[in-house]
């Protein structure tokens, strides 16, 4: 007798999704509705594009693509901070059967060539700040440069051949829903970042489930305006509030860096309506005083990680916005989502030890001043768990489950609890051991079925095969439960993955790094625990015969190769590192040690 099969649904009917359509025809499949309403607003120069516009531009942009010889399955890289042409372009790409990849602006000159290799990148989309970045890779690999704003090197397009291009000169394409539209790239549950292939079918079914058919969780209306803050080359904003804005007929509001006055004057000016915040942006909406000068009322909904702000800082933001309903979206380990977090938000002290602090990278951020000291260091560390726990997805899979907040007959939300899975989904606990699900109450590792589960990894199919089983259950890596009200939470995680303030650090990526140095014979990352970040990367390393390698030398030789949150933060040098005879390094050993010298230095 076959055993029992525990398999988990939505608590909401599932919808018709039209997995037919390529992405833009889907996002625009309601145009005649709203042709003449705002679609993309830029917050920086006022500049406000209509759905019409929009729709046009993205057409003149695949005819500007076949110009350029840019083919069906060719893959263009948009190396962008947020800003309109990200949308447009992304759309234009998509009617051309092209590919996007997504790249960090923070990632270093080494990094951009490794994605852009990988992913046969033969066009790169970006702005003048990143050109020299890009422009070596690019010159000798016959790579061709675009920029949005003025190219200031020989041999750099303009972004204008290809929206002055004539719509009619776009060709027809067929575009397969099988067919990749996207490969952002993530570590999956271990080793290097990889390409995740998303097909038109993945993204428009994740999109579908967020603001399709008869949806309790309304909160993206055709007469919102949605705040576009968090970065774009992110999936999360990239999905859930872009093409979740497009296709509901919103205007989204884009923001290239967070300043808490500028947004505060933007809310006010355009009446946002729908507003998704991290903790440190809504600590800076609660402390700041200027707060207090604008008016706000005219926000409805609130995104954010709320549980881990706590009740103080919670209440107060209730206080600020008395109107509005408060949800929250979960990204937990298995996000990357950068691969992912995402957000690039971090906060430092200034070496004065002073209150006023910084909150980095400039590309959203610019300095705040005036916070308490405490405040700042606590929120930071919150900011970390704030990613892991009101809300689930992944790159992979696009939101796995959602919050009931914005139903039809809210449900409280409970603490620590990721909510429900997604409609037109499966979702099971597995043994991790014996592979058998598990019913309700008993943790095990979260596997998704579906759509909207991706094609697999480019040019990876080991990592796919162990990431996606032969009936179609993605695994996670993710160590959860369902409760008696088949509400999810996340205890655990099996992935090796490091997360540094949100972002997913692949140890496989820093060993390789560190091994290629002539002075060191071998090495292994894991991470160490730490107050304001969560995790820090930290090397274990054997220096080769003579060598006398320095620390310092150490981290300089990785900082010059990788974007910062990947940097080690220490070195110890050891005579092995503890190995399985299949030659995988023994993780848990050496955070054990770890662990045990960080008790013997604290005592």
């Amino acid at each position: 007798m076959a055993p029992e099969e525990f398999i988990f649904r939505s608590k909401l009917p599932d919808i018709p999704i039209p997995t037919h359509l390529p992405l833009h025809s889907y996002c625009f499949q309601n145009l005649s509705q709203f042709q003449h309403r705002p679609c993309l607003i830029d917050g920086d120069t006022g500049q406000t594009f209509t759905y019409a516009e929009v729709d046009l531009s993205a057409r003149r942009i695949a005819a500007g693509l076949h110009r350029l010889g840019i083919r069906q399955g060719d893959v263009v890289m948009l190396l962008l901070r947020n800003c309109p042409q990200f949308a447009l372009a992304l759309l234009g790409i998509s009617h051309r059967g092209a590919v996007v990849t997504t790249a960090n602006p923070f990632y270093t000159a080494p990094e951009l060539a490794k994605q852009a290799t990988a992913t046969k990148t033969k066009l790169i989309i970006t702005q003048a700040a990143y050109v020299e970045k890009v422009k070596s890779f690019a010159d000798s690999n016959e790579v061709m440069v675009m920029c949005i704003d003025s190219p200031q090197h020989d041999g750099v397009l303009e972004f204008s051949r290809l929206t002055n291009a004539d719509e009619r000169e776009a060709p027809g394409v067929k575009i397969n829903p099988d067919d990749v539209v996207a490969l952002p790239f993530s570590s999956g549950t271990s080793g290097l970042p990889k390409g995740v292939m998303i097909s038109h079918k993945n993204l428009v079914t994740t999109v579908a489930q967020l603001v399709d058919g008869e949806n309790p969780h309304q909160y993206t209306h055709s007469e919102d305006v949605l705040l576009c803050v968090l970065p774009m080359f992110h999936i999360y904003a990239l999905n859930s509030i872009l093409l979740c804005g497009i296709r509901a007929g919103a205007a989204v509001l884009i923001l290239h860096k967070f300043e808490i006055t500028w947004v505060l004057e933007v809310i006010e000016k355009y009446k946002v309506t729908v507003a998704s915040f991290v903790p440190p942006i809504v600590l800076a909406l609660v402390k700041s005083g200027e707060a207090q000068r604008y008016d706000l009322s005219s926000i409805r909904a609130v995104i954010t990680g709320a549980a881990p702000l706590g009740r103080d800082l919670q209440e107060a933001l209730e206080a600020r916005l008395p109107h509005a309903t408060f949800g929250q979206i979960l990204i937990p380990p298995s996000f990357f989502f950068i691969s992912l977090f995402i957000f690039g938000i971090f906060f430092t002290m200034n070496s004065n030890k002073s209150t006023h602090h910084r909150i980095y990278p400039n590309l959203f951020f610019k300095p705040i001043s005036h916070f308490n000291q405490t405040l700042l260091h606590v929120y930071a560390f919150a900011l970390f768990f704030a990613l892991f726990n009101h809300g689930y997805g992944m790159t992979e899979a696009g939101p796995l489950t959602i919050s009931m907040a914005f139903a039809k007959e809210p449900t409280k939300v409970k603490s620590g609890a990721c909510g429900t899975v997604v409609r037109n989904a499966e979702m099971k606990i597995v043994d991790t051991e014996t592979g058998a699900s598990l019913p309700r109450n008993q943790p095990g590792e979260i596997c998704i079925r579906g759509t909207k589960v991706m094609k697999g990894y480019l040019n990876d199919p080991e990592a796919t095969e162990r990431t996606i089983d032969k009936e179609g259950w993605l695994h996670t890596g993710d160590i959860g439960y369902m409760d008696d009200d088949d509400e999810l939470f996340i205890v655990d995680r099996l992935k090796e993955l490091i997360k540094y303030k949100g972002f997913q650090v692949a140890p496989a990526e820093l060993e390789s790094l560190l091994i290629s140095h002539p002075n060191i014979s071998d090495a292994a990352v894991v991470g160490m625990k730490d107050e304001a970040a969560g995790e820090v990367p930290v090397a274990f390393v054997v220096r080769s015969n003579g060598s006398k390698i320095t620390e310092d030398e150490i981290k300089q030789y990785i900082s010059q190769q990788v974007v910062f949150y990947k940097r080690i933060s220490k070195v110890f040098f050891t005579e092995s590192i503890p190995k399985a005879a299949s030659g995988k390094i023994l993780r848990k050993e050496l955070t054990a040690k770890l662990n045990q010298g960080l008790m013997v230095m604290a005592n």
